[in-house]
C-alpha cells in the first residue's frame, strides 16, 4: 500500500484525466446503395463512438478519432435527416444531411412585387465650381431719347 501511495505522487500528472474532447462533425457521405453512411470531422475518440439517425441508432462498423462508417437502416427514404455523434466522453456533435440525389433546377419563379421606396438620403456635398462662361454677344442698340431744355446760365466771376 505504501509503494503505490508513493507512486500516486511521484506521479501525479499520469492520474488525472484527460479534458473531454467535443466531437465536429466536417461532413458525411452516404452510399444508398450499400447502406452505408462514412462521418468525417474530428473529436470522434478513441473507443467507438455511437452515432444515430433521426434519433434511430446506427450499427457502427469502423471508426477513428476522425472518420466514422455505420449502417444505414434498409428501406431509407431520400430525405433530410439529423445525424448525431456522441463520443466516449458523451460530447455530442450534430449535424442536418439530405440523403438521396438531387432532381434537376427548376423553372424560375415569378417576379416578386416591388419593395416600398426606402427613406431619402442625406444630401450630398456640393460640387466644384465650372469654368468661366464664355462672354455673349452685345444686346440691341439702345433708343435715342429727346434733348432736354438749357440750364440756366452759369455765373461770371
Amino acid at each position: 500500500m505504501m509503494l503505490a501511495l508513493s507512486l500516486a505522487f511521484a506521479f501525479p500528472a499520469s492520474l488525472q484525466a484527460a479534458p473531454p474532447v467535443t466531437p465536429i462533425i466536417n461532413s458525411a457521405q452516404a452510399d444508398l446503395s450499400v447502406h452505408t453512411i462514412t462521418i468525417s470531422g474530428t473529436g470522434f475518440g478513441s473507443t467507438q463512438p455511437t452515432v444515430s439517425l433521426n434519433a434511430i441508432p446506427l450499427p457502427v462498423t469502423s471508426f477513428s478519432s476522425t472518420a466514422i462508417k455505420a449502417t444505414l437502416p434498409s428501406g431509407l427514404n431520400v430525405g433530410s435527416y439529423h445525424l448525431a455523434v456522441t463520443n466516449s466522453s458523451f460530447n455530442i456533435a450534430q449535424m442536418d444531411v439530405t440523403l438521396g440525389t438531387i432532381g434537376p433546377v427548376g423553372p424560375q419563379g415569378p417576379q416578386g412585387l416591388p419593395g416600398t421606396t426606402g427613406p431619402a438620403g442625406s444630401q450630398g456635398p456640393a460640387g466644384a465650381v465650372g469654368p468661366q462662361g464664355a462672354t455673349g454677344p452685345a444686346g440691341p442698340k439702345g433708343d435715342t431719347a429727346s434733348i432736354g431744355p438749357v440750364g440756366p446760365q452759369g455765373k461770371d466771376q
